[in-house]
């Protein structure tokens, strides 16, 4: 396929290659830019062109006074065409040896450019800058100016008001009492090691925890350090049927749990095991499966190996099951102390209910 060169000419264009002829047009073979015609197959050279439009990615290379090539446009071509005014490229503007720079950037192109501006704002040139000075904002004169830095420092350390040793991996920049910014250590309750990462170690003077955080965990003064722990809470519940033998203290086989917030009870001893001090809120729920009616029986929690907290009652059933007994406390329970619960029916066997609804235990600390 041939295409055609499209010119915008403001001005003449002279042939200088002998044997064209009136008529013959600029075309492209596939490889270069020829003149069409009687000579067909004969290459343009040393065309002049006032002003040029390059219609397509074809490759022209020019220049502006037939010295030698001063740009190409994809340049392959060994071919030039002089241009004395603009090029236009694909809508843009391209400079030509001699044009002015704009903006920031002086002086003409290709070669005799300089940097005026910076952001627009000028940077005065008229004096050379010396070693060591730095440009710096005249705010009199609206312009960069390169200047001693003031109290003539080069560096960081020579500045009047530090006081700057070898920096180490760690290091901040701290003022201290006798005016002057000292690279140090972060000390106290906060420390920054050479990875950059600040890490708080204490409150108020006072250790905190360094062991692994859990959900839900909150800090709790244990009388030397700020420790983080999550506060207990408990509920276990019997899974299966249990025989309470007639006027027999029994302990409660509460052998599963519905949560255990600490692991503070034991399914196989049937024990609450305190991790801390404090005053908890305690419930129990009895369930028998059968009892005989005007049965008297009593339910109680055990500290350690002493009652705390019962409650007595009298059945109205009769062997239908599903009466039920319930208890609620406040016990204070220093740390290792333990719970245990415990039943007993005064007037004959029994069976107790199973199920997470129907016997359970719960403990939940609240200061």
């Amino acid at each position: 396929m041939s295409h055609v060169l499209g010119l915008d000419f403001s001005a003449r264009i002279s042939q200088r290659v002998s044997g064209t002829t009136a008529s013959e047009l600029l075309q492209w073979d596939g490889s270069q830019w020829q003149h069409r015609g009687a000579a067909v197959g004969t290459p343009l050279y040393d065309a002049y062109v006032g002003a040029l439009e390059v219609v397509g990615a074809k490759d022209i290379t020019w220049n502006s006074d037939g010295g030698g090539d001063i740009g190409a446009i994809a340049a392959n071509r060994p071919n030039n065409i002089y241009v004395a005014t603009a090029v236009t490229v694909a809508g843009s503007v391209v400079m030509k040896a001699g044009d002015s720079a704009g903006g920031d950037i002086g002086g003409t192109y290709p070669s005799s450019l300089s940097v005026n501006k910076i952001r627009g704002d000028d940077v005065y040139a008229s004096i050379a800058p010396t070693d060591g000075q730095a440009l710096i904002w005249d705010n009199d004169n609206s312009r960069w100016d390169a200047t001693t830095i003031p109290g003539g420092a080069t560096t960081l350390a020579a500045l009047t008001d530090t006081n700057v040793v070898t920096p180490a991996g760690g290091h901040v920049l701290i003022w201290d009492a006798v005016n002057s910014w000292d690279n140090k250590y972060l000390s106290g309750d906060v420390s920054m090691p050479a990875t950059g990462v600040v890490t708080v170690g204490r409150i108020y003077g006072r250790d905190l925890d360094t062991s692994a955080i859990s959900v839900d965990d909150k800090l709790v003064w244990n009388n030397s350090k700020w420790e983080h722990t999550r506060t207990s809470r408990v509920r276990a519940y019997k899974s299966g049927t249990q025989g309470v033998s007639s006027n027999t203290d029994t302990v409660i086989v509460f052998n599963a749990e519905s949560y255990d917030t600490r692991s503070e009870f034991n399914t196989g001893t049937y024990k609450f095991t305190a991790t801390e001090s404090g005053y908890y809120s305690v419930g129990l729920t009895v369930q028998w499966a059968e009892i005989d009616a005007d049965a008297r029986c009593m339910i109680w929690v055990e500290l350690g190996t002493t009652n705390v907290s019962e409650a007595y009652d009298v059945c109205s059933h009769s062997n239908d099951g599903n009466w039920t007994m319930h208890l609620y406390d406040v016990i204070y329970m220093t740390a290792t102390s333990t719970l245990e619960c415990h039943v007993q029916n005064f007037s004959g066997n029994s069976t107790l209910n199973s199920g997470e609804r129907a016997s359970h235990f719960e403990v939940h600390k609240m200061i």
